[in-house]
C-alpha cells in the first residue's frame, strides 16, 4: 500500500454524482476500464471558455492532405488502445501491440503464423497495420515478470531495481544495480526472456524552473492540471515537490495555496496537490498553444509508439516524444521519499528541465462534434533515468505518472476540462 500524507483538514466527499451542479457548472461522468481490468471513473467538470484555438500552431500551417493524415493516425491509436482488450476478449493470445512511429504502422504481435486469420477481422478497414511473428505472448511475458517481482520485493536477488515488459523487443528489461545480477536472475527465468539496463541516475526535476514557485525558496514546479477533493479546488502536480519545496506555494507574487497532499513510499503515483484559494487560478488551456484540455485517458491504457507531448515551462515549449515502455516499476530507494512506484510510463521526450516537475504529459485529439483539436492529459512528469544496456551504451528516458493512477492516488473528486 502506498503512504498518504496530509497536514491539514479538508472536507472529503468520495466521489461527485452525474447530477451535482457546482454554481452553474454540471459534473459529467467518464467511465473506462483501466489496464488491469478495474472500473475507474473520472468526474469532469465542464468550463466554458470564450478564447482558445481550435487548431495549434503546428497543425495550422499543415497542408490539408497532412492535416487530414494527423486525424486519421490520431483516430488509429485511439482505436488501437483499446484493441488489446478487444482481442482478449475472444480468447486470442498475443505477443503484444505497439505502434512503429517511424513507418506508421500499428504492429500486432502474432505467436504462429495461423494468427494473422484471428486477427484480420480486427484491423479490416485499416491499411497500415503489419503482423510480426514472436516467441513470447504477453501473458507468458507476465508470468516471468510475476517472478521477477517476487524476486525483488523479497530481496531474495539484492540490487533489483525494476522491470517493465519491452514489448518492441519481446522481452521484460530488469533494471539493475550491477549487470552480475543477470547471472543470478538466469537461475529462475529463461534468459531469452529478458534483459538488464544497470541505474545510472534518477532525477527528479525541481530546482530552477517557474510557473509555480515555493514560498521558501525551497524549488519551483509545475501544475499538471486542475481538479475537486469534495469541494476544494486543486491544483495537481508531483508530490516530491512537497519534501522538496515546502508546503507554501506562489504563482509570480502572488501565494495561491498550501501543498498539503501528497504521496510517498510505495505507491502507484509521484504526485501530490495544492490546495486553492482562489477558484480564479483554475485553467482548461495548455499553456504554451492555447489549445484546450479535452480530457484525461481514465483507461490507462497508452501503448509503446504513442505520440506524447509535456507542456514544459522552462524551456516555453511543448516538449515531444514517443512512449517506450509501459506498467514500468521502480524501485527510488527512498529518494525524496520514494520506494517503489508501480505503473510508471517511459518515454523519449528527454529534454525537460529543472522545474518541469508535475507538469501535463498530453496526447493530441481532433474532436468532431466540436470541430476543434483538444489535448488529453495522459499524466504527470516525474523526472528522468539514465540507464545503461547491456551492450554499453547509455539511455535516458522521461518518466511519468499515469493519469489513472494518479486521480486515485490523491483521491481526487473531479477535474476541470474545457467545455
Amino acid at each position: 500500500m502506498f503512504q498518504f500524507k496530509k497536514l491539514l483538514s479538508f472536507t472529503f466527499i468520495a466521489s461527485l454524482l452525474i447530477s451535482i451542479v457546482l454554481g452553474s457548472t454540471s459534473v459529467v461522468k467518464a467511465d473506462a476500464f483501466t489496464e488491469d481490468g478495474n472500473l475507474h471513473v473520472t468526474n469532469y467538470i465542464p468550463i466554458k471558455i470564450d478564447e482558445y484555438n481550435k487548431e495549434p500552431d503546428f497543425i495550422k500551417q499543415l497542408s490539408p492532405m497532412d492535416k487530414a493524415n494527423i486525424i486519421k493516425e490520431i483516430e488509429l491509436l485511439e482505436y488501437a488502445s483499446s484493441l488489446s482488450d478487444i482481442i482478449k476478449s475472444e480468447g486470442v493470445e498475443i505477443g503484444g501491440i505497439y505502434y512503429d512511429e517511424t513507418s506508421k504502422q500499428l504492429v500486432l504481435q502474432i505467436i504462429s503464423e495461423e494468427q494473422k486469420y484471428d486477427l484480420q477481422k480486427f484491423v479490416n478497414g485499416y491499411d497500415n497495420v503489419k503482423f510480426q511473428l514472436v516467441k513470447f505472448s504477453i501473458n507468458k511475458l507476465n508470468e516471468a515478470r510475476n517472478v521477477i517481482s517476487d524476486l525483488m520485493d523479497s530481496r531474495k536477488i539484492q540490487g533489483l531495481r525494476g522491470h517493465w515488459i519491452d514489448i518492441k523487443n519481446n522481452k521484460i528489461m530488469v533494471l539493475v544495480e550491477d549487470f552480475s545480477t543477470k547471472e543470478l536472475l538466469n537461475e529462475y527465468i529463461n534468459n531469452e526472456m529478458f534483459d538488464v539496463a544497470k541505474i545510472i541516475k534518477i532525477e527528479d526535476q525541481i530546482k530552477s524552473g517557474e510557473h509555480v514557485t515555493s514560498v521558501s525558496g525551497g524549488g519551483n514546479c509545475t501544475v499538471g492540471f486542475h481538479g475537486l477533493v469534495g469541494t476544494q479546488n486543486v491544483s495537481i502536480t508531483a508530490g516530491h515537490c512537497r519534501p522538496l519545496g515546502g508546503l507554501s506555494w506562489k504563482y509570480g507574487t502572488t501565494t495561491i495555496g498550501n501543498l498539503t497532499t501528497y504521496t510517498s513510499g510505495n505507491t502507484i503515483s509521484d504526485a501530490g496537490y495544492i490546495e486553492l484559494s482562489s477558484f480564479s487560478y483554475v485553467e482548461v488551456t495548455e499553456k504554451i498553444t492555447g489549445t484546450v484540455i479535452g480530457g484525461a485517458n481514465d483507461a490507462g491504457n497508452e501503448m509503446e509508439g504513442l505520440g506524447i507531448s509535456i507542456s514544459a515551462p522552462s524551456s516555453s515549449s511543448l516538449i515531444t516524444g514517443t512512449v517506450t515502455d509501459v506498467g514500468v516499476e521502480i524501485d527510488f530507494g527512498g529518494q525524496n521519499g520514494f520506494n517503489k512506484i508501480s505503473n510508471l510510463r517511459l518515454t523519449t521526450a528527454t529534454s525537460t528541465n529543472s522545474g518541469d516537475s508535475g507538469a501535463p504529459v498530453i496526447t493530441l485529439r481532433y474532436n468532431s462534434n466540436k470541430g476543434r483539436f483538444e489535448y488529453i492529459i495522459q499524466g504527470i512528469h516525474k523526472g528522468l533515468i539514465v540507464m545503461q544496456l547491456s551492450n554499453g551504451s547509455n539511455v535516458t528516458r522521461q518518466v511519468y505518472s499515469a493519469y489513472n493512477k494518479t486521480y486515485n492516488a490523491l483521491g481526487l473528486s473531479a477535474i476541470y476540462v474545457a467545455a
